[in-house]
């Protein structure tokens, strides 16, 4: 099972950095590939690949799906809070904090 997860997870991460449309990589999705992977060597999962697209609305979807939006232990991932059009997205990330972190509600 943690295999196909791995699997279904990187290509998530593929399809985002590859800037598939949007309607692909949102049926991947929903046909399971998971939200909340980050992978092993880099530390990247598909909230960090869609914030490195700059790709606000599906940043937004993922967040809905259940993405960890603090994900980051690993040393080489970041988020990259910019939006195409020169607006921050760090709002976007405090009102989602409140939301998805038990610590801070």
């Amino acid at each position: 099972m943690e295999e196909i997860a791995t699997q279904l997870g990187e290509e998530l991460i593929d399809s985002i950095l590859r800037n598939d449309p949007t309607p692909i990589i949102k049926s991947l999705v929903e046909t399971g590939a998971p939200v909340w992977y980050q992978n092993e060597a880099e530390g990247i999962s598909s909230l960090h690949a869609a914030a490195y697209s700059r790709n606000l609305e599906l940043v937004e979807y993922l967040i809905e799906k259940g993405a960890i939006w603090n994900a980051g232990a690993h040393p080489t991932s970041y988020i990259v809070f910019a939006h195409p059009e020169g607006q921050s997205t760090s709002g976007l990330f405090t009102k989602y904090r409140w939301r998805y972190c038990p610590l801070l509600q």
